[in-house]
């Protein structure tokens, strides 16, 4: 300037602000990509301002964070955290920025929270900023939804919760199953099935409790299914329990694989069909004892004729024989045994259940004393025989013939349970009444009952067999036996009484029988006497039309009655007696008919027969009981009924009877 102040001349300075410049276009850019990233990751992003107070307000969300809290950044930015967030969800936020500051550093965390946008999850990670004088101003949140990713967890808990609940609580028993053979895992349902607990059967295979008979066929699958030959594979097999017990088991097992693809272990649903499998064993049984019983019938009743025939032969010869014949005595023995035969047919009837026990009150301690010396020859030399038979009883209602053979069945099983060893037999007989323990175990009505014991100390009956001693086909002995105890248990049931058995492997068996008490004394036993022909007529006179197709016994009946002034027509078949019938119409007094005729039935006999002579005289003759053949027959025309086989005395006394009547 000069004196005057003017400017003389000009002079300037030039500033270098290029790092300026550049500074802040790296600002603005730097800038630029933040907003950019803050407004278009899907993460929630939000700013939060910590003032002196140490209050938390919002310093900016992103658009992200606006779609989850359902606010604005406008209706957000510059207000405490707890004007916007519902109370609680403010104190759980703040808490967790307050850790963030007293921390200092980086924080992250899951959270689950309840804000205007919906209910969610996230994991939130919290960082402190700094002011250029080090204190702690501002937190940068970072939040990413993690909701599917926990229903998706939440879902994988209930299925597995789900499957624990299956495999804990199922009623079907489970078993993870090692490529060792070894239990890795089993359930609760597994466990009560066969008596170990879940410690005890983690330290086992499942070849320590598969029944013995079993293990070769149980391998082979498991090693089928380990090699992946099969995807799965079903068995039924035994195991054994812990304490003995044998149980049948329905098992289907298939194989997990790792995730290389090799087997990892094999997986193993096991039902208890133990039950199931008793009953169709007892179904089964009862079909074989329907064969059985058809095929006793069938054979019963021909051998009732045969022996009929043999019975009535004998008798036909001692009526020509004088006195003091040589031959007269082995008749009679052979009547004897006829008649003998024909109970124990009879005792096949019964069973198969085509006859009917006859009862009678039977002295059990007399009975078991008669047979002392028969029951010594029939045990084995190293058995001894004791009995302790209390005297002065009741009688039981029974049938001698069917009691015996209760007594030697079970005297001969004992016998053949002690074997080659020494050993004691004891049979005893008590009186019992419904107080008596034993009883209540048998299910029987209350009253007073008779108890008949044949104990051993043999080799005792083990729990599978014990199942089974009453099946008719079940034998632990040699081949052609094991109907012995199904006899015994249909005998004793047709006496309204029961068997209970107690034995143990190696100590011995008890069989007891108990049966109803009868309030009449007991009776001698008759059953083996041949009635004789009485004086009330030397002769007699009449003519008898004998239907039977047995020619043997035929002949002889015909034969007798003939002796004994009678006339006889002779048909074999039902055709022949009706022509024989209207052919002699006038002649013929009474009809001796066999029901089971063949040709034209009986039945049709009969109303022919009514029909072309209403006063006409029938008498029936069986191999089955009265009330079996009587029932249906009820018509005037009928007055008698004769059981086959019987004695020719019978026939003829019969007749005489029914003719005089």
């Amino acid at each position: 300037l000069d004196h005057s102040g003017q400017p003389t001349r000009k002079a300037g300075v030039n500033l270098d602000i290029t790092d300026r410049k550049q500074t802040e276009a790296a600002l603005r850019e730097s800038q630029q990509r933040y907003k950019e990233v803050f407004d278009i990751t899907s993460d929630s992003i939000f700013l939060i301002d910590i003032t002196s107070e140490g209050r938390f307000k919002f310093a900016g969300i992103n658009p992200a964070c606006e779609k989850t809290m359902g606010f604005s950044d406008a209706e957000v930015s510059n207000r405490f955290v707890e004007d916007i967030l519902d109370s609680k969800v403010a104190e759980e936020v703040s808490a967790n920025y307050r850790r963030c500051v007293e921390a200092g550093t980086l924080i992250d965390y899951e959270e689950e929270l309840y804000l205007r946008g919906g209910h969610g999850y996230f994991h939130t990670t919290l960082i402190p900023a700094r002011n250029s004088e080090g204190r702690i101003h501002r937190i940068i949140g970072v939040a990413h939804d993690i909701t599917e990713r926990k229903r998706a967890e939440a879902a994988v808990r209930e299925s597995e919760e789900r499957f624990r609940k299956v495999f804990e609580e199922g009623p079907v028993g489970i078993g993870l199953v090692g490529t060792d053979y070894r239990f890795r895992k089993v359930n609760a349902a597994l466990c009560r099935m066969v008596g170990y607990s879940e410690a005890e059967l983690t330290q086992m295979t499942f070849l320590d409790i598969t029944h013995p008979d079993d293990l070769p066929a149980n391998m082979e699958q498991a090693e089928r299914i380990f090699r992946q030959k099969v995807p799965s594979e079903r068995i039924i097999k035994r195991y054994v329990k812990k304490n003995g017990e044998i149980i049948w088991v329905k098992l289907t097992a298939s194989l997990i694989l790792g995730a290389n693809g090799m087997p990892d272990y094999g997986v193993a649903l096991i039902e208890d069909i133990t039950e199931i499998k008793r009953t169709q064993e007892e179904a089964l049984a009862r079909q074989k004892l329907e064969s059985v019983g058809v095929l006793a019938s069938g054979i019963a009743h021909d051998f009732n004729n045969l022996l009929g025939g043999i019975l009535a032969e004998a008798e036909l010869a001692q009526t020509d024989l004088a006195a003091n014949s040589s031959v007269r005595e082995p008749l009679e023995r052979i009547t004897a045994v006829a008649t003998r035969a024909a109970q124990i047919v009879r005792e096949l009837m019964i069973y198969s259940g085509q006859d009917q026990v006859k009862l009678e009150p039977v002295d059990i301690s007399l009975l078991v004393e008669e047979m002392l010396e028969l029951l010594k020859v029939s045990i084995s030399k190293r058995s001894v025989l004791k009995m302790d038979l209390q005297e002065n009883l009741p009688a039981v209602l029974g049938n001698s013939t069917q009691l015996r053979q209760v007594v030697m069945n079970l005297i001969i099983n004992a016998s053949e349970a002690i074997g080659d060893t020494d050993g004691v037999i004891t049979v005893t007989t008590a009186r019992l009444n419904e107080d008596s323990g034993p009883l209540g175990a048998a299910n029987l009505p209350q009253g007073e009952y008779l108890q008949l014991e044949v104990s051993d100390t043999g080799c005792g009956i083990t729990e599978e067999s014990k199942a089974k001693i009453f099946d008719p086909f079940f034998s632990t002995k040699f081949a052609g036996r094991g109907l012995g105890l199904a006899v015994v248990q249909g005998i004793v049931s047709a006496h309204g009484g029961a068997i209970n058995v107690v034995s143990v492997p190696a100590q011995g068996t008890s069989f007891q029988i108990f049966l109803p008490c009868s309030a009449e004394p007991a009776k001698r036993d008759t059953s083996t006497t041949v009635p004789v022909l009485d004086g009330r007529h030397a002769s007699s006179s009449g003519t008898v039309l004998l239907v039977d197709d047995e020619e043997t016994l035929r002949r002889a009946v015909s034969g007798m009655l003939r002796k004994k002034g009678f006339s006889v027509l002779e048909a074999g078949d039902g055709r022949s007696a009706v022509d024989l019938f209207r052919d002699q119409k006038d002649h013929i007094n009474v009809v001796l008919l066999d029901m089971t005729i063949p040709g034209t039935s009986s039945h049709e006999i009969i109303t022919e027969a009514q029909r072309i002579r209403p006063e006409i005289k029938i008498l029936l003759t069986s191999a089955y009981d009265r009330d079996v053949v009587m029932p249906s027959l009820e018509v005037p025309q009928v007055r008698g009924f004769i059981r086959k086989p019987f004695h020719l005395a019978e026939v003829v006394q019969l007749v005489r009877d029914t003719l005089c009547s």
